[in-house]
């Protein structure tokens, strides 16, 4: 999280060095991250990003041996439990390797927004910042920007929390 934060700060000063006299900002909070990764579509990243050989059975058997199932309780003195369910969505939470998964598969927001916007990826909150030397560019951007987002998300079958996304915009200009 604090890398996060020095990027996105060291990106700003960057606007404000080069004159982008506007910045605004695209704080995104996703809907229940680690639990929505889908294996397949990760399997296809890990792929693309050159996964392979000797590599990538070791990462499919991973995905492939996801089981869960729930304790339910209904007396204190009878505990039951479900039967096992194989899990086609979802990464650890809480170990090394879950986090880098969940980057993995929202890394492809960088292949798609232009040269004035630069993601932050972290874990639970994606920033993008967007930086333009007119306000009305910076809006559209912004906006242009928010929906392929959405659509990046969508595609990938996760969401954003759209109640704590926020537009930020803020003005870099020296004087």
């Amino acid at each position: 999280m604090e890398n996060a934060t020095y990027k996105l700060t060291t990106e700003i000063q960057n606007a404000m060095n080069n004159n982008e006299l506007m910045s605004g900002g695209i704080f995104c909070d996703t809907e229940k991250s680690f639990y929505c990764v889908n294996h397949n579509i990760l399997l296809a990243e890990l792929k693309f990003y050159g996964i392979n050989g000797r590599d990538y059975p070791l990462h499919k058997s991973y995905m492939e041996s996801i089981y869960q199932r729930k304790q339910l309780y209904e007396k204190e003195a009878c505990n039951k439990v479900s039967s096992w369910a194989k899990l086609l969505h979802g990464v650890p939470q809480g170990s090394l390797f879950g986090p880098l998964l969940f980057l993995v598969s929202i890394n492809d927001i960088r292949k798609i927004i232009n040269d004035k916007t630069k993601p932050i990826l972290c874990t639970y909150d994606t920033s993008i910042l967007v930086t333009y030397t007119s306000f009305i560019d910076l809006n559209y951007n912004i906006c242009k920007t928010f929906i392929i987002l959405n659509k990046c998300f969508k595609i990938n079958l996760l969401s954003l929390k759209f109640n704590k996304t926020y537009f930020i915009h803020f003005t870099t200009n020296k004087t």
